[in-house]
């Protein structure tokens, strides 16, 4: 085995090296002599270490297994790898870039100096499998993978403002998401492959595959600017997971087979205002305090909605076509569900038996409801109707020309019951109810 070491009291400049172990230290800048695409140094370990920056002016190519790389003054690091490589970089203060034509293990890259323009970027031509990556608050990482971008285990992460990845065969994965501590999630994914990512704070998310799953999750609030399957496939998911904040979505689209689910543990699920809407076949919303409100219902244009607000809060969906509410419920809210076709109320709820605790179900366009199971309370009881206290009360209105209010299944169970239809009310039989006062009108609009 042979042994290089070097130590310049200036500047370090690299034509040609090959020993097994290569150790350069330069007071000033470490660069490469020309532009040729070859090895400069060839080792099986190499550490580099300038005071002003290495490969600012001309990268070098390195072929080892291993390459420590470190910068003590202002200056950028720049270097690229032949071969499979684990590389280890600090940037005392300056960007840091990494090539490789193969796969890269990032044991460690890091930019000292939080500032917006000490970025990290690192591509390779295989996998990258990151541990530590830090770019500070202001800096932004780039990710750049002709394969699968990967976490090396648990306790890897990635800090950065904002993190770019792109990848060909997936990003993360079931048993490792991968682990970010970011402001904004760029991430995408071009060929078959899937996005399994977890933010430990706060995340903005812009997510796109061409054919797999999205699902992210986060400690904190996510808003989800937008997150794309661009291919329809039953298959194709898309779930977004808030364990302590919130989850505000401007855009999310499964296609017309893939399904959405959103889930904010402790907080809850919230329209941005736009026109943008959840597009895919089922939705499940689960929140802890309330799904859309009063002045942003949540923009959906969906076939089917299961929905539960866990704690105390309101539920506020408009849907862009029929739908189906396989089960919706809120523990002590109200329930708002407005659609441009039919509703089919399979199952709609409100747990709690109080006056605000309303269920408001609007069709426009001519769409029908039609009744399933819709109750004030927990039980609908047909025997003695009467024997629940009934504070809530239920508001059916189906307009547009032809609409109909239909009798399904159950009936309905509230205090007052008001409907307004077009053109008809229980029409293929008696609407079932448990009501204490029942309001009714047809031919409206």
């Amino acid at each position: 085995a042979s042994v290089l070491d070097l130590l310049a009291a200036v500047d370090i400049t690299v034509g040609s090296v090959t020993a097994t172990t290569v150790n350069l230290e330069a007071a000033g800048a470490i660069n490469e002599a020309g532009a040729d695409v070859g090895a400069d140094i060839t080792a099986t370990t190499v550490t580099l270490t300038a005071g002003t920056g290495i490969g600012d002016v001309q990268r070098p190519e390195i072929t080892a297994g291993q390459v420590t790389a470190e910068t003590t003054g202002a200056g950028n690091i720049r270097f690229a790898m032949i071969g499979d490589a684990n590389v280890d970089v600090t940037a005392a203060n300056g960007a840091i870039t990494v090539v490789s034509d193969a796969n890269l293990t990032v044991d460690s890259a890091v930019s000292s100096t939080d500032s917006d323009a000490n970025d990290i970027s690192l591509t390779a031509a295989g996998d990258i499998v990151v541990d530590q990556i830090n770019a500070g608050s202001t800096g932004d990482v780039f990710l750049d993978a002709g394969a699968a971008v990967n976490s090396a285990d648990a306790l890897a992460l990635v800090v950065a403002d904002v993190l770019d990845i792109e990848a060909v065969t997936g990003i993360g994965s079931v048993a490792q998401p991968f682990l970010t501590d970011v402001n904004t999630l760029d991430a995408g994914v071009t060929g078959v492959g899937d996005i399994f990512a977890m933010d430990v704070g706060d995340v903005i998310a812009k997510l796109e595959v061409f054919d797999g799953d999205i699902i992210l999750g986060a400690d904190g609030d996510v808003n989800v600017y937008s997150a794309l399957i661009s291919t329809d496939d039953d298959n194709n998911d898309v779930t977004i997971v808030s364990d302590n904040g919130d989850v505000t979505v401007r855009s999310i689209n499964a296609g017309t087979q893939g399904d959405v689910e959103i889930e904010a543990t402790n907080g809850a699920i919230l329209d941005d205002g736009t026109t943008q809407k959840i597009l895919g076949d089922e939705l499940a919303l689960t929140a802890a305090t309330g799904v859309g409100d009063g002045l942003r219902a949540l923009d959906t244009n969906v076939n089917a909605l299961e929905a539960h607000v866990t704690g105390i809060g309101d539920l506020y969906v408009k849907n862009a076509n029929t739908i189906d509410l396989l089960d919706v419920d809120t523990s002590d809210g109200l329930i708002s569900v407005e659609a441009a076709g039919d509703i089919w109320a399979s199952d709609v709820q409100t747990l709690t038996d109080d006056d605000a605790n309303d269920i408001i179900l609007k069709t426009t366009l001519g769409g029908d409801i039609i009744i399933g199971q819709i109750l004030i309370g927990t039980q609908f009881d047909t025997i003695t109707p009467y024997y629940h206290a009934n504070s809530g009360d239920v508001e059916l209105r189906a307009t547009g020309i032809g609409a109909e209010i239909h009798q399904g299944a159950v009936g309905v169970m509230a205090d007052d019951l008001l409907m307004v239809a077009n053109a008809g009310i229980g029409t293929f039989g008696s609407i079932n109810t448990a009501v204490n006062a029942i309001d009714a009108t047809v031919n409206a609009t």
